[in-house]
């Protein structure tokens, strides 16, 4: 009988950190879209090259 309890906190437990994991993953796809683009990127790092040279 004192199994059970044990084995459903434990799920309990990993299910709050798989929730966690998912609003992380939220977070990381909202702020690839706030990043700049590889292209502009590129584009800055040209225009700062040709201002040095």
């Amino acid at each position: 009988m004192n199994d059970n309890p044990s084995k459903k906190s434990s799920q309990l437990s990993s299910e709050g950190a798989g929730n966690k994991n998912q609003k992380l993953s939220v977070q990381k796809k909202s702020n690839t879209k706030l990043s700049v683009s590889d292209s502009e990127i590129k584009n800055i790092q040209n225009l700062i090259g040709w201002q040095i040279s």
